[in-house]
This record gives C-alpha cells, sequence and structure tokens, in this order.
C-alpha cells in the first residue's frame, strides 16, 4: 500500500534506490575509507573485496549513518551522537533467535521513535528485515527494501527523521529520490559532490 501510494505521487522517483543504489553504495565505501566504520560495526576482518554485491549495497547504508552522525536532541543537549547510536538508530539489528512480538510491544515510543529499519542476524547478511511502524512488524524482503519503504512512508505521512539518523534519511531524500530540502548540509554536499565525480 505505501509503495503504490508512492507510486502514484511520484512515479518518477518510485524506483530510484533501486536504480542508483550499487553505483552510490561503492561511492560511499570509498568516502568511508578514513573513518573507523569497521571498529564501529564490529567488522574489523572484513575485506570490501571479498564482499558480494548484496553485503556491499547492505553495508553502505550502515556507513551513511556513520558519516552523517547528527547532533543530539533534547533540551540542553549538545555535542554528537556516538557513531554506534546513529548506526544502530539507522538500522537496528538484534539477533537471529528473538520474540519479534515481545520486541515490538517493549518499545517505547519517547525512547525509540517509530517508523525505523529493524534486520535479524547480521548487518550485512541480515536473514530477515523489517520495518517497525505502529507497534508492527512488517516482513521486507531485503535490507534494501525495508529502507525504501520506510523512506516511502516517512515522507507520504509526513513524519520526522528520528534526530540520530536524520541527515542519512535527508541524504536518501535529496540524492537518490530527487526531492529537494529547504537547506542541505555541507556533508551531504560533499559526499554528493565525492559521487558525481568521476574517482572509482
Amino acid at each position: 500500500m505505501i509503495e503504490q501510494d508512492f507510486a502514484l505521487l511520484y512515479p518518477s522517483r518510485s524506483n530510484k534506490l533501486y536504480q542508483r543504489w550499487e553505483k552510490v553504495a561503492r561511492k560511499v565505501i570509498l568516502y568511508s575509507q578514513q573513518l573507523n566504520w569497521r571498529e564501529v560495526l564490529g567488522m574489523q576482518n572484513t575485506k570490501i573485496d571479498d564482499l558480494t554485491k548484496e553485503e556491499t549495497k547492505n553495508l553502505a547504508f550502515s556507513l551513511l549513518a556513520i558519516i552523517f552522525r547528527s547532533g543530539r536532541s533534547g533540551k540542553g543537549r549538545k555535542g554528537h551522537n556516538s557513531a554506534n547510536d546513529s548506526v544502530n538508530c539507522f538500522i537496528d539489528v538484534q539477533p537471529e533467535v528473538f520474540d519479534i512480538d515481545q520486541y515490538v510491544k517493549t518499545l517505547k515510543a519517547t525512547e525509540t521513535p517509530q517508523l525505523f529499519v529493524m534486520c535479524r542476524g547480521s548487518r550485512i547478511t541480515p536473514s530477515q528485515t523489517y520495518i517497525i511502524i505502529e507497534g508492527n512488524a512488517l516482513p521486507q524482503q531485503s535490507l534494501m527494501k525495508a529502507i525504501d519503504v520506510c523512506f516511502k512512508a516517512m515522507y507520504i505521512f509526513d513524519i520526522e527523521y528520528q534526530p540520530m539518523c536524520k541527515i542519512a534519511w535527508q541524504f536518501l531524500q535529496v540524492v537518490i529520490y530527487d526531492f529537494t530540502e529547504a537547506s542541505i548540509t555541507s556533508s551531504i554536499r560533499n559526499l554528493r559532490a565525492f559521487i558525481a565525480s568521476d574517482s572509482k
């Protein structure tokens, strides 16, 4: 339903993530080389050249949250979230075996605003992915599908992006889906320029 509504409202944008992400993912990984992402994601022994196309695309989603760590939200809170906070807010990774119904019931709206992406198992090879919305876990076919549906739902329902991963979602909005934003951060402009460059 969400995808159909989005396709009716924005037909030229409905497949943008699928059309663009493979190329963008490679650039995101190159751009992230100076960051300590392997340590943040617990992937110290990961060799990029050994990853499949799917794993590369999945890794790049998590790297967006590290690149675009957002400021803290709330009264009197200054500075930035940790890279772990941002990446876990963007894609919540849970163990392979756990009670998803209980998990959804225990979510507190103030601590974990819904809508968000959750996966079971590994960050780059999840066994199952979901979007969590209004106390429901909606299964998705892949991590890319979950990101796509989550973005479309937030855009259609005009839901604010979670502060801890706001800029990662704005990047997808502006660079992937071609929606304009009144003001975009210099970090988005920098990565967009890097993606547009001829570097491999």
